[in-house]
């Protein structure tokens, strides 16, 4: 059978059972998979809080110590993706959940209870094992503050944030980090401002039992530096100036300031739980702060993924957060047909545009709110990489003419205004700090070392050029035809683009490795970022240049695998196939296509299509893969998206049949859009 029908046949199976997979008919929504932890802490959060049944029943528990159970079964203690080594902090999550779980719940069978207590077992002995280590790995602030709650740790030892930093200039306060730093730290200084005998006045009736069986576990903590010791004593001084009751209101008007319509609260779990753990300890909470713990928990629980099996007991996990917008934006960039299915999937979209709510980020980025977000109903903080995600799946399934829409000007300038000093863009806010790794050393945090401020990364700016050079191309078709009545405003626009566009150029070649390559920020790890990089590049010069291709062709070439597919670590070096990562490297190589690509590019192009094509799942349309690709905090947070091997997948081999076929174009693929 000739490739381009072998590549036809594939996209036809996955295309329809991507239509199968729609969520309520109308978008994508995949599991994003992190790992048991935030499902261990909403246990313990809900065991704290005195309604805390309302949200967490017998059965919903038993869902998450299914999902423990088979974490923790290895007995190398609860890791943060596969393939990594167990982390002390989210193990003790893990443990202590199983065991408020026990003497809370109690289990279902014997056999069960059985089972729990030999998988407790060797998790205690990991634990055991940490704490002799020397130095022994530091809590997790978040850990710290649930062992504190539980009575574990004293109250006095877990770290706190001085709520003081509320009072600092906008310059040098909480407000210079990024958005994932103080939608939690806020809520987590207003927890640790409560006194000792406010945090034990509701000390729940399982304290003693689990003080007695993991405070030994704890060991010896590793002495911080003089310079560290000196920094927190500072910390203490401070939180003992400004009123404690007015800095508690600025805290709780912060929290209502980035709590999203749903009731969740800036789209992050943990804000919630330590929001509401705040509110829950407080001695006479207002019927205000306690509905808005109550929308808060519910809110919660709709980031559920209930899984069921014959074979298996159900397991309840919690996600961090929702991945609609990007699943539908890739998804619909995948199609090349408009189906009704595609035009109401696109239609839904367009809803999602967030036009009437700004967040923290227009502090920085002056402009009309007209962004999309990571997940539906996520009002408050636009993604820079998500909106430029929607821009292109709406160009594909609407047409060019979306672009001269008072909704597609209004995205451009929305783009335009996040661009940072430097040429690139941060996902969510303009960066302000050059250098802020001084500042990631003063105030560490151990759960996500040096991620204190939001960044440019050159994955992100790639993708933003992309949509923004459709704006370009398409203001330059229509002055081709230009009158007296062409509309100034968006020849300016057209203007502030280019140039915005030379800026993000220089910036994607300068932020370059020695290689000439880019270190991936979102995905493992330079197949993603090279990928996305030279795909910005290409939407930027219009066609491959030698400059930037080359370097890009030579790496993908060099880490294809035997079996024809790629496969990357976390570190760089190289491992088995994986679809995903082929995809990345075939639409990286797509970029560095010219009308003259030699023999080299073709055949690792078409050694890659097969590889794709020989792992497609012909059962269920897709392809399968286990690992956890999108990084987030490097070695500390890494997703699995349930939907990657589905929809990169199809546009690499979308893409790929251009090469066979001229008929077939690809919607992500700007240079076809123009």
């Amino acid at each position: 059978m000739p490739l381009d029908t072998e590549i036809q046949a594939a996209l036809a199976r996955a295309e329809k059972a991507a239509l199968l997979a729609r969520h309520e008919g109308a978008f994508w929504e995949g599991e994003l998979e992190l790992n048991a932890s935030p499902s261990a802490q909403f246990v313990l959060t809900c065991a704290l809080l005195t309604q805390g049944e309302r949200y967490c029943s017998r059965e919903t528990a038993w869902g998450v110590a299914q999902y423990l159970l088979e974490s923790l079964a290895e007995g190398q203690g609860l890791k943060p993706y596969p393939g990594q080594k167990g982390n002390r902090s989210w193990t003790f999550d893990a443990a202590l959940a199983l065991r408020v779980i026990d003497l809370r719940w109690g289990w279902p069978t014997q056999s069960e209870k059985s089972r729990v207590e030999g998988v407790l077992e060797i998790t205690k002995r990991f634990l055991r094992e940490e704490a002799q280590k020397k130095p022994a790995p530091p809590l997790f602030r978040s850990t710290a503050t649930f062992l504190g709650l539980w009575g574990v740790l004293s109250w006095n030892q877990v770290p706190k944030f001085p709520l003081a930093f509320l009072a600092l200039p906008q310059e040098t306060g909480i407000d210079l980090t990024a958005y994932w730093i103080r939608t939690v730290a806020i809520p987590m200084a207003l927890l640790g401002s409560l006194s000792l005998a406010e945090v034990t006045a509701k000390e729940p009736p399982e304290a003693r039992a689990l003080q007695a069986e993991f405070g030994p576990l704890l060991g010896p903590e590793r002495h911080p530096p003089t310079w560290r010791r000196l920094q927190q004593k500072a910390f203490e001084s401070f939180q003992r100036f400004g009123s404690p009751r007015l800095l508690r209101a600025a805290a709780e008007t912060r929290i209502a300031a980035f709590t999203e319509s749903q009731g969740d609260i800036a789209g992050n779990p943990y804000a919630a739980f330590f929001s509401s753990l705040y509110w829950d300890r407080l001695r006479s909470p207002s019927s205000e702060q306690l509905t808005r713990l109550d929308r808060a928990m519910r809110a919660v629980r709709e980031y559920a993924i209930i899984r069921s099996d014959l074979q298996k007991p159900s397991q309840w996990r919690l996600q961090t957060n929702l991945s609609t917008i990007w699943d539908t934006g890739f998804f619909l960039c995948a199609f090349p047909q408009k189906t009704p299915e595609l035009q109401n999937a696109a239609q839904w979209l367009l809803t999602q545009q967030i036009r009437d709510r700004e967040g923290d980020w227009a502090r920085r980025a002056h402009a009309l709110p007209a962004g999309f977000s990571f997940g539906r109903g996520h009002d408050h903080y636009p993604v820079t990489d998500c909106t430029a995600l929607a821009i292109l799946a709406l160009v594909s399934q609407l047409g060019r003419q979306w672009l001269s829409s008072p909704e597609g000007w209004a995205s451009a300038r929305f783009l335009l205004a996040f661009q940072a000093e430097n040429g690139g863009f941060a996902p969510y806010e303009k960066p302000r700090l050059r250098k802020p790794e001084l500042w990631n050393q003063v105030f560490s945090i151990q759960d996500i070392p040096n991620q204190l401020f939001d960044r440019t990364k050159a994955d992100v700016t790639g993708k933003v050029c992309e949509a923004l050079a459709l704006f370009r191309d398409h203001a330059e078709l229509i002055s081709e035809h230009a009158d007296e009545h062409t509309d100034e405003h968006a020849h300016e626009l057209a203007a502030q683009i280019r140039s915005a566009l030379t800026r993000a150029r220089a910036f994607l070649l300068h932020s370059r490795d020695e290689e000439g390559l880019w270190k991936g920020n979102y995905g493992v790890n330079r197949l993603y970022g090279t990928c996305f990089a030279v795909r910005g590049l290409r939407a930027i010069d219009r066609e491959a240049q030698a400059e930037w291709a080359r370097p890009a062709q030579e790496f993908f070439v060099s880490m294809q695998n035997p079996d024809g597919g790629w496969g990357e670590l976390e570190d760089q070096s190289r491992c088995s196939s994986s679809a995903v990562q082929t995809a990345w490297a075939l639409m990286g190589l797509s970029a560095c296509k010219t009308d003259h690509s030699n023999a080299t590019w073709h055949r690792a192009s078409q050694r890659g299509i097969r590889y794709l094509l020989s792992t497609q799942n012909h059962q269920h349309g897709l392809w399968d893969e286990p690992r956890h690709l999108g990084i987030v905090f490097e070695k500390t947070v890494n997703f699995r998206y349930e939907f990657y091997p589905a929809y990169f997948p199809m546009i690499a081999l979308r893409e790929h049949l251009e090469a066979f076929d001229n008929s077939h174009p690809s919607p992500f693929n700007s240079q076809t859009l123009t």
